[in-house]
């Protein structure tokens, strides 16, 4: 989790210290891979460690670890770091299925971001997600069950990509609803077909609820 946390922030580090915007060369175009698949092949991976601003890298460094970490816990640290940067492939490819000749390019993790959290809706649907409400100063704290906040979220990412709302603000929606999906589908497959899955998903849930007394 730490390694990927510090690649995100080196990546961003980097723009700001060398004062080049990396998405020049290195974000992934959907356009580019349309005409030359393999030139540009490496940009699906290079763009999941690039960003659009501090602001950008926070919000993408919280979601992962809010919903990272059970997921690191659950498959190991290998596996996690390994998993990450193909999720966000993923969430791009399904960006390019959706704007073949799009010309901006795509940067930052949230591709991964919402695979995460799509498979954390798969495998740990009534976890708790504590949800911090500001209005000027703090306000509470509710928590609901993690299907609630990710399914209104999603729906949030949906209705962004099919009202073409992305195209006028810049977010590439298509990237979050891509991710998620992959995650979603991939956790659910992952669970029913792996040998030892469901049970290893189960002695996983009973061992946080007893290190945290529930």
């Amino acid at each position: 989790m730490l390694v990927l946390m510090l690649a995100l922030v080196v990546g961003e580090a980097l723009q700001w210290w060398l004062g080049v915007d990396f998405s020049a060369f290195a974000g992934f175009r959907p356009i580019e891979f349309s005409v030359h698949p393999w030139v540009s092949v490496l940009t699906l991976a290079s763009s999941v460690f690039l960003h659009a601003g501090i602001i950008h890298l926070l919000g993408n460094l919280l979601f992962l670890w809010v919903f990272g970490r059970t997921l690191e816990g659950l498959f190991g640290h290998r596996n996690f770091l390994i998993a990450f940067p193909l999720l966000g492939m993923a969430g791009n490819l399904v960006h390019w299925v959706i704007y073949p000749n799009s010309d901006i390019p795509v940067i930052g993790a949230s591709g991964a971001i919402s695979a995460l959290m799509g498979a954390y809706l798969g495998l740990f649907p009534r976890a708790r997600v504590r949800i911090l409400f500001w209005l000027a100063v703090p306000l509470g704290i509710w928590a609901p069950r993690a299907w609630l906040p990710l399914s209104v979220w999603i729906a949030l990412q949906l209705h962004s990509v099919l009202t073409g709302e992305g195209e006028v603000s810049g977010v590439a929606y298509a990237v979050h609803v891509g991710g998620f999906v992959v995650g979603l589908v991939a956790a659910i497959i992952w669970k029913v077909q792996s040998i030892g899955g469901e049970e290893q998903l189960t002695a996983y849930i009973a061992e946080r609820q007893r290190q945290n007394g529930s």
